[in-house]
């Protein structure tokens, strides 16, 4: 079972060594597995950005209810600038 699977394997690259080496395609089959290639990875880091931010996103949210759950919204006004007041300003 070895053995097959060793010839199997050496067919293959053989065959794909031919295909993108071939003198005739294969420049042109190299540039297009290239940029498919470099498509695909760019893709990939875009999603994995979108789905970062998401993430991120979604932890914040969920971080700012359960502090509004916890504290009341009288009670983080005044924890977040103690000096605040709603009262407003008289100009002297």
């Amino acid at each position: 079972m070895g053995q097959m699977r060793r010839l199997l394997t050496a067919i293959g690259l053989g065959v794909g060594a031919m295909y993108f080496f071939d003198p005739q395609l294969g420049k042109q089959r190299r540039e297009k597995f290239r940029d498919k290639f470099n498509s695909m990875v760019n893709q990939t880091r875009k999603d994995a950005e979108t789905k970062l931010r998401d993430l991120q996103n979604r932890a914040y949210g969920t971080y700012r209810e359960i502090s509004g759950s916890v504290l009341g919204a009288d009670d983080r006004r005044s924890s977040q600038n103690p000096e605040r007041s709603d009262e407003p300003v008289s100009k002297s």
